[in-house]
């Protein structure tokens, strides 16, 4: 799904950017895409050390931390952008794609919650 989605995105934009803009976009692109791996894929990964929760409580604890780590690394992915921001990248280019690698990160959050219940 999240492959699609990319893909979808980057064809629409290309079609309505010039190449000189395409580029610009792509460089940022691709650094949001390394803010969202490498923000937010840690936390998945290192989560499944504790999927099910062993009880409840153990759920629930999971489920709390992952969700205080997903928030500080989206705090981080706006003042990235903030400094993108300041450095003259135009800022609704920033927030598309700020949005496009935090819709990513909620997927993965999505599937780690699911996880910890057991249903997965």
């Amino acid at each position: 799904m999240q492959a699609a989605f990319a893909l979808g995105t980057i064809l629409l934009v290309a079609a309505l950017l010039p190449a000189a803009e395409f580029s610009r976009f792509s460089v940022l692109a691709a650094a949001a895409q390394f803010a969202a791996i490498f923000g937010f894929e840690w936390i998945r990964i290192a989560a499944t050390r504790f999927y099910p929760g062993e009880n409840e409580a153990a759920a629930l604890s999971g489920r709390r931390t992952t969700r205080l780590l997903f928030l500080r690394m989206a705090m981080v992915l706006f003042a990235a952008a903030l400094c993108f921001w300041l450095s003259g990248i135009d800022w609704q280019l920033l927030l598309l794609l700020t949005g496009l690698a935090l819709a990513q990160a909620l997927s993965d959050l999505h599937q780690t919650m699911v996880r910890f219940d057991g249903l997965m």
